[in-house]
């Protein structure tokens, strides 16, 4: 596209070499009134459509530059609002941002204690584990004990009363050892099913 000043500079010149062309032209009027003066008629009607589509032409530019003005107006305003939306975009997705950051860290958070919290009962399931182990030890040896005893019973029931009573004090013996048996036994279900509701806890946290 042209530059309007340079449009505006030619069609000044223009109309510069038509002034000095009809100053001439006068002048050569003066000193010729003969047969060239219907030519110079002529000449001087063709210089004033002239200067009347310069001025046609200058009005047009005018417009022109008006409606330039106006359309880059009107597109500086749709940019400004544009850019407005944006910043607001911009804004609202920032307070987004760290709404969710506060979230992941508070979820973060829980899942730590979590994780801190099934550690522990994992350590105590262990310890328990251990335990149960050893008492499983104990009773196959105190079973064995028993066994020895009722073979040793069997073998000596035609003996003595002594040998008898003895047998009497292993069963007693015995059945003391079965309620401990039963009574760690129990002990050690009830700790597996806290166990088991702090391992549910921890699950459920992971999901939140």
């Amino acid at each position: 596209m042209v530059p309007l000043c340079s449009v505006k500079e030619a069609l000044a010149l223009f109309a510069s070499e038509l002034k000095e062309q009809r100053e001439k032209e006068d002048a050569n009027e003066q000193l010729t009134m003969g047969p060239e003066h219907e030519l110079l008629k002529r000449r001087e009607m063709e210089i004033n459509k002239l200067r009347k589509d310069l001025e046609n032409a200058n009005m047009m530019l005018e417009n022109s530059e008006t409606t330039l003005r106006r359309k880059h107006q009107t597109v500086l305003n749709e940019f400004s609002s544009e850019i407005e939306s944006l910043q607001k975009q911009k804004g609202k997705a920032e307070k987004d941002k760290n709404q969710l950051m506060l979230e992941i860290d508070n979820v973060l958070g829980q899942l730590d204690g979590a994780m801190k919290a099934k550690h522990s009962a994992e350590t105590k399931l262990e310890g328990l584990d251990s335990q149960l182990s050893r008492l499983k030890c104990l009773t196959d040896d105190l079973q064995r004990q028993m066994n020895d005893l009722q073979n040793l019973k069997a073998r000596l029931t035609a003996e003595n009363f002594e040998l008898v009573k003895a047998n009497q004090e292993y069963e007693a013996q015995f059945i003391t050892l079965s309620k401990a048996k039963s009574s760690l036994e129990s002990e050690v279900d009830d700790l597996k099913r806290a166990l088991d509701d702090a391992s549910k806890v921890g699950h459920d946290c992971k999901l939140c």
